[in-house]
């Protein structure tokens, strides 16, 4: 069974309580990772939310700059590894801090609150994404059967039964949440891979590019948290302040 009890205030007394010395917003989201919960939206003041952002981004940015910039140095000396899209063009900066946000978290966060959402509809949305339309064809073509089949199946129950077989599934989803979490935000880091190249000749070694993505992979769980926790606007929105603080510190850094 899994706990929906708010964890805030429990995770801000043991802040006061000297239990922990991490920061409330930062140890809460490390029991987000732990066991991700839907909780229930919360309306803050915007200097609450903004402050949560901060935190987490500082987290995401000194994991960006201890693990993930050391691995990419290191995977560019042994396979050869670079960033192939053209950063420089004014296309790419519009796009990182507008479009690109607003899909992504769309693809991969939207439905996190809706059962069937999740397990039908972002499926098929990543699948268009990433390869055309063939994949996400076939799997709404699936899926249409399925929920046709449940629904044919649900008409032969008495009410009772299917109150029952509802309060099971939901039960059965809420179990298997905190896997749906981490699924989404790991496919969010992977579909970046395509950002990358390598040499063609290393053969097996071209896997190791998974762990370029390893920052995407924490912004994608931090996202998540404040999507669940603020809702999909705050989430739109910190993805894009984040791409336009990488893209400033990438014209920086040069």
């Amino acid at each position: 069974m899994i706990p929906t009890t708010n964890l805030d205030s429990s995770v801000a007394h043991g802040a006061r309580s000297g239990k922990t010395r991490l920061p409330a917003d930062l140890a809460e989201f490390f029991v987000f990772v732990r066991l991700p919960t839907r909780g229930h939206p919360r309306r803050e003041k915007p200097g609450r939310v903004f402050r949560t952002i901060a935190t987490l981004f500082a987290f995401t940015a000194l994991f960006a700059l201890l693990v993930s910039i050391p691995a990419f140095l290191l995977l560019r000396s042994l396979i050869g590894l670079r960033f192939c899209i053209d950063v420089e063009g004014g296309t790419f900066l519009v796009l990182s801090v507008t479009v690109g946000p607003l899909v992504e978290e769309l693809l991969f966060r939207a439905g996190l609150r809706s059962a069937r959402w999740t397990m039908c509809g972002m499926p098929a949305l990543i699948a268009l994404f990433a390869q055309g339309w063939q994949s996400p064809l076939a799997i709404a073509a699936v899926t249409s059967v399925a929920l046709l089949i449940d629904v044919a199946i649900r008409r032969r129950m008495g009410a009772e039964a299917e109150a029952i077989l509802r309060w099971r599934r939901g039960r059965a989803f809420l179990a298997r949440y905190p896997l749906i979490v981490r699924g989404y935000a790991l496919a969010f880091a992977l579909v970046h891979i395509i950002n990358y190249v390598s040499d063609p000749a290393i053969g097996w070694r071209a896997g190791l590019v998974v762990f370029a993505v390893s920052s995407q992979l924490v912004l994608g769980l931090v996202l998540s948290f404040l999507r669940l926790r603020f809702g999909l606007g705050t989430s739109i929105l910190a993805h894009c302040v984040w791409n336009g603080l990488v893209n400033i510190v990438d014209a920086i850094v040069g």
